[in-house]
């Protein structure tokens, strides 16, 4: 990855680019998101993800999975670059 001079989200430009914003908020993995979501029948969100993945080990699975695969794209798209 390179490094860039700004904080601002390289991928929708609409936030400050870090792990809460990459996973919860970035309209580029808006897909992914929705997709997990509905699987677990729920929205996740800063306040309940910690206790949502905590909760069942198959929760904790699907969550694992969306960073995964998001964290994945995002290096695949900075390579990129």
């Amino acid at each position: 990855m390179k490094k860039r001079n700004t904080a601002a989200c390289p991928h929708c430009k609409q936030g400050k680019d870090g792990a809460e914003h990459t996973l919860l908020e970035c309209l580029k993995w808006e897909k992914e998101r929705r997709q997990t979501q509905e699987e677990m029948c729920l929205v996740l969100n800063p306040d309940n993800i910690v206790q949502t993945m905590l909760e069942r080990e198959e929760q904790w699975r699907s969550v694992q999975s969306l960073a995964n695969k998001i964290m994945r794209a995002k290096e695949l798209a900075e390579k990129e670059e």
